[in-house]
């Protein structure tokens, strides 16, 4: 069983909102727009545009940390969701569904890369 310190590495505010989508089959997964995740989170879209483009939850509050995740669909503390994650992050081409979103080039590929960097340090 991994740590909350290991869950919270294993899944940085970055790695949350790529994940934050909703859809269930291929044809239909789409990304939760900034606006939709705020709204989940009970935060401002101005805090969630700053939470998600941090590669650790350092200097994050708390209460912020489990509502910004919680919103993105990422439960700390639900084991079996936090396994189904990080399976289809270790996929070949894991979120490719960010390649429909029209800010693709703009946002989602340079935290994807972001995040790449990210796990390439942890090494």
């Amino acid at each position: 069983m991994l740590s909350v310190e290991e869950r919270l590495k294993r899944f940085p505010p970055c790695v949350c909102r790529l994940l934050a989508r909703t859809g269930g089959s291929n044809n239909t997964i789409r990304l939760l727009e900034d606006e939709e995740v705020a709204k989940k989170s009970g935060l401002h879209i101005s805090e969630v545009r700053s939470i998600m483009w941090r590669v650790s939850w350092n200097k994050v509050a708390v209460e912020d940390v489990f509502s910004f995740s919680t919103a993105c669909g990422v439960k700390f503390s639900d084991r079996k969701n936090l396994t189904k994650h990080y399976k289809y992050t270790q996929l070949k081409r894991p979120f490719a569904y960010l390649q429909k979103h029209p800010d693709y080039d703009t946002i989602w590929a340079p935290m994807f890369r972001m995040y790449s960097e990210y796990l390439t340090s942890k090494l």
